[in-house]
């Protein structure tokens, strides 16, 4: 299931990158909001996990017409 355009992102929820890993939304500065010029996001550790390493390696942004590549991991809901 990708995120739909009118709803915005969580960071509560394990989406799959286009990659097809396992990634998290990071807010901005802790803001639980829908970013509008872009959004960083970190690619998981393990399979269990729900958090990363938190280093530029391990991050990367979209923008919101590409949110859409994103897939919502059923697997870790």
């Amino acid at each position: 299931m990708s995120p739909e355009p009118s709803r915005p992102l969580r960071a509560d929820v394990v989406y799959l990158a286009p990659s097809g890993r396992r990634c998290r939304w990071l807010p901005h500065a802790g803001a639980q909001r829908q970013i509008t010029a872009y959004a960083t996001f970190e690619y998981l550790r393990g399979p269990g996990s729900r958090s990363g390493g938190s280093v530029w390696d391990n991050q990367f942004v979209l923008t919101p017409p590409n949110y859409q590549l994103l897939r919502v991991d059923e697997v870790a809901r």
